[in-house]
């Protein structure tokens, strides 16, 4: 075959495209803080967050990593040598209580309220504290590890009615190091605040003020307990974001 024809029928090949199977529920939809909204939290955030930094970096020291006998040998006995140092005020903040850092331990303080909920009705248990609002540093490409807040966040929420749900905020990523360097630790992604905290009142207050709930219809659609088909996604490999190119629901089924 000579090479012109082989040009020609490679410039000529068919795109192969793949298809995914999606639910076909109405996904999450996260609330949008604008920029000036957005700059007003992160203060107000890293202002509540900085006496919880400064007790770590002077209560708890750091991991030096691996180090040589040798170098450690002389630091020991510089330390021995030089004057005892005044000892450091180590209480704990009070507010570090009434804060979780990370996405398991406030996935995890969801999950124990939700579980909560049954309990409540039957006996008369002291309520956990309600998570007031998370703070969350994301990406477009993040949505998958964070996609059960939504519905956690709501979940727990029922079981304070009388108290405002739980407000999911979506912060720009590139504010994770100022979190970080507030906490004096090395990353830090997801920040739930308790409506019990001291010292966060106005904070608490301009974010239910200003952002919204987050919206779950998927939860009223199961509900209804009507069929819906499944959504068709075709995406095309091999393009430069490797995006979805159509996004068609199956037929319903008649069976309504």
């Amino acid at each position: 075959m000579a090479p012109a024809e082989k040009t020609q029928k490679s410039t000529n090949k068919v795109s192969k495209f793949v298809y995914i199977v999606d639910a076909p529920y109405t996904a999450d939809q996260w609330p949008q803080v604008g920029l000036q909204h957005h700059n007003t939290i992160l203060d107000l955030l890293v202002d509540l967050l900085k006496p919880i930094g400064s007790h770590r970096s002077l209560c708890i020291v750091p991991s030096k990593g691996k180090r040589s006998r040798k170098r450690k040998r002389t630091e020991e006995k510089q330390s021995h040598n030089s004057a005892p140092l005044e000892p450091l005020n180590t209480s704990v903040p009070e507010i570090s209580r009434h804060i979780l850092v990370g996405l398991n331990s406030t996935s995890r303080h969801m999950e124990l309220t939700s579980k909560e909920i049954a309990k409540s009705t039957l006996e008369g248990i002291n309520l956990p504290s309600q998570l007031a609002a998370i703070f969350v540093t994301k990406s477009k490409k993040d949505d998958l590890m964070y996609s059960h807040l939504p519905l956690l966040a709501r979940t727990s929420s029922c079981l304070y009615p009388n108290s405002p749900p739980t407000v999911i905020v979506p912060l720009n990523l590139t504010v994770e190091p100022k979190l970080a360097q507030a906490l004096s630790l090395p990353r830090v992604h997801v920040v739930g605040i308790m409506s019990s905290c001291p010292g966060a009142s106005l904070l608490i207050d301009y974010v239910r003020d200003h952002i919204g709930p987050i919206e779950v219809p998927w939860v009223k659609e199961a509900v209804n307990a009507k069929y819906l088909g499944l959504k068709l996604q075709m995406m095309e490999p091999g393009t430069e974001s490797d995006s979805l190119k159509e996004s068609n629901n199956i037929k319903q089924s008649k069976h309504d």
